[in-house]
């Protein structure tokens, strides 16, 4: 058995920091390949500190192994409580927002969406109205086009590629069908504003 495995919890977690690990993304990485689960994998992850905040740029790694919003949460080192707490007060629809943004961002790691860059690719989740579950996942579309006063599409959810959009359409299905069919408090504030 790996000499790691047998180690108690807090001498691993001396250990593992003593790595200097880039990221979270890769902690979680070493923690597979030398035996851990991923349930007991993110829970160490909770007590590690990571110097760095460095992309790790495996998209097949991100696929296969983000699978909540709660590993979102550990790998951006954002406390989940907290973030429940912040926001416990926003419509369904804003508080899923900020979720896909979050995802969004893990998913991406350092590449950054340029709505002026004709040649760059993004890509999207697609979804069809479906009277039985509400939406359901349909594909991943692209654009490549620069903005312009029409603007068609929300930058902030972009994605880079088209493994990714469909990893972040399916895996995360609940949380966009939180965003996109519970928008019944969307014009709350116009009573605020109005003279």
């Amino acid at each position: 058995m790996n000499e790691i495995l047998t180690q108690s919890k807090k001498d691993l977690i001396n250990l593992l920091n003593s790595k200097n690990f880039n990221s979270k993304l890769e902690c979680l990485e070493h923690l597979i390949l030398i035996g851990y689960n991923l349930d007991k994998a993110y829970d160490l992850l909770t007590k590690i500190k990571v110097i760095k905040n460095e992309p790790f740029n495996n998209d097949g790694f991100i696929i296969n192994k983000v699978k909540t919003f709660e590993h979102v949460c550990i790998l951006l080192n954002i406390n989940i409580d907290k973030f429940y707490k912040k926001f416990k007060e926003l419509p369904t629809s804003e508080l899923a927002l900020k979720k896909l943004i979050l995802i969004a961002k893990l998913i991406n790691q350092d590449w950054k969406v340029n709505l002026k860059d004709k040649t760059q690719y993004n890509y999207y989740p697609w979804f069809e109205l479906d009277e039985n579950n509400g939406c359901v996942f349909y594909y991943s579309n692209y654009n490549c086009w620069a903005v312009d006063s029409a603007g068609s599409y929300g930058g902030c959810l972009y994605v880079k590629n088209q493994k990714l959009s469909d990893h972040f359409g399916k895996m995360f299905i609940d949380i966009w069908k939180e965003y996109l069919l519970n928008n019944e408090n969307i014009y709350d504030f116009m009573g605020e504003i109005k003279n």
